[in-house]
């Protein structure tokens, strides 16, 4: 029965945002969502240097490998991963500084990921990233209100806040790896050339790089629809 279906949401804080539209899909379903979520832990099968503790830990080895060994025993009907991919990937959006790693080794480590899960035969969608504004959007907002300047000023430039190389190796990666499907929702958040801070009269990101729940939810149609075609596939 339908009521049994597992969907699993798999990733850092970027997936995390997800969980609202998530949750709600798997409500109206009738599936059982369960997440495995670690701020600052991307899926992807890589050494991931800890700015807090200011060295390459194997705490988010240890943490991916234990959650993969455990969806593989759940068997859900599909897997969402979602991750500050050009957060660790050197390039001009990444947090790590000189710590940040190759694309070839962010590559690497995601198809090792996607293909431990795919081995499985584990149905998963891998979102692209959500656009990067790089400044504070509510904080930019409540400037330019205060300013009296439009709020338009807070829009980000697409090519400054995607990265097209990343995205353009993720797909390939996805591509390689049978019954994965790579679902880019970036016309959902920029037009050609520009990122708004608000799309809707909602105000898209709560911080510099994470979305809101509320601009989330809204896009929970094309997150379904997603959802759905790996599992029907």
């Amino acid at each position: 029965a339908s009521s049994s279906k597992k969907i699993v949401l798999f990733g850092d804080s970027h997936a995390d945002q997800w969980s609202t539209p998530l949750s709600s899909i798997a409500k109206a379903e009738g599936w059982h969502l369960i997440t495995y979520l670690k701020a600052s832990c991307p899926v992807a099968d890589v050494a991931v240097y800890n700015l807090r503790l200011r060295l390459f830990g194997d705490i988010c080895e240890t943490w991916r490998s234990n959650v993969i060994a455990e969806i593989i025993r759940l068997r859900p009907a599909a897997v969402v991963i979602g991750e500050f991919s050009s957060g660790y990937v050197q390039g001009p959006l990444s947090f790590l500084g000189k710590n940040a790693i190759s694309l070839k080794t962010w590559s690497a480590g995601l198809k090792g990921s996607l293909n431990a899960l795919h081995a499985a035969g584990i149905p998963i969608v891998l979102l692209r990233d959500s656009p990067t504004p790089g400044r504070h959007i509510p904080n930019c907002l409540e400037q330019a209100e205060w300013r009296g300047v439009s709020r338009t000023s807070c829009d980000v430039p697409r090519l400054s806040s995607l990265d097209t190389a990343l995205t353009s190796a993720e797909a390939l990666d996805a591509q390689a790896v049978p019954g994965v499907r790579f679902v880019d929702l970036s016309s959902h958040f920029c037009d050609e050339a520009m990122c708004p801070a608000v799309i809707g009269g909602m105000v898209v990101y709560r911080d510099e790089n994470h979305l809101t729940n509320g601009y989330a939810a809204s896009l929970t149609k094309p997150l379904r629809a997603a959802l759905l075609s790996v599992m029907n596939a």
